[in-house]
């Protein structure tokens, strides 16, 4: 029993300047082509990520900056953040109720004026 083996011709793709692959004969690859295309927009697409990182990054850091100087002036009015709903709620009412009174404190003649 015999065994062919066949042997097969391969073309060597060659790297130019690192940009353009050529075959064996010197022919640009269409492949190649396609493919830089793609690496290229992907290149733009991970530097837009990473400015869209940094614009985001600084943003969180300002907002971090933010929210320590709102609970040091909740500190210093002596409020607890969770605390804070029923605060102003009570605070609503306290203004109301000296609005009524200042009210009644008027003398009505200047009020019909």
């Amino acid at each position: 029993m015999t065994r062919f083996k066949a042997k097969v011709a391969v073309h060597l793709i060659l790297v130019r300047d690192g940009t353009t692959l050529l075959d064996g004969k010197g022919a640009e690859l269409p492949v190649a082509a396609e493919n830089e295309k793609r690496i290229a927009e992907l290149k733009e697409q991970i530097e837009k990520a990473k400015q869209l990182k940094y614009k985001y990054e600084a943003r969180l850091d300002e907002l971090q900056r933010q929210k320590e100087r709102l609970l040091q002036e909740l500190a210093d009015l002596k409020v607890h953040p969770e605390e804070l709903d029923g605060e102003i709620s009570r605070l609503r009412t306290e203004v109301e109720s000296l609005l009524r009174e200042a009210a009644s404190l008027l003398p009505s003649d200047l009020l019909k004026g």
